[in-house]
Parts: C-alpha cells; structure tokens; sequence
C-alpha cells in the first residue's frame, strides 16, 4: 500500500507544479520566434561568406 500512497503523493505533488506554470503571451513567443529567425538569417549570410571566402582561397591553392 505504501507504493500506491506515493505514487498517488506524487501525482498530486505534479498537479500542484504544473498549476504554477506561466505560458507566456502570445506577443511574447511572436517577437522571441522573430528574434530566432533574424539570427538564423544573420548567421546564414555570415556562414555562406565564409564558405565563398573558403572555398576561393582553397581554389587558387589547389589550381596554382
């Protein structure tokens, strides 16, 4: 019966935590999902100049 006690404990214990829990607002995952977005566009362009950059160094090795 013990076991049965603290998995019951534990489940009220669970329903307590998740009444705590705070979604944020809609406007506030908008700006976060921009944010994200911008520097994934950001670190694209600066990866793809690298890559060019990188690439271009190692043909004029490879070529002369």
């Amino acid at each position: 019966m013990s076991k049965i006690n603290d998995a019951i404990a534990y489940l009220n214990d669970v329903k307590l935590e998740t009444k705590k829990v705070v979604f944020p607002k809609r406007r506030d995952t908008m700006l976060t999902t921009y944010a994200v977005l911008v520097f994934v566009v950001i670190m694209a362009v600066i990866l793809a100049i690298f890559d060019w950059t990188l690439s271009g160094m190692t043909n004029l090795i490879l070529v002369k």
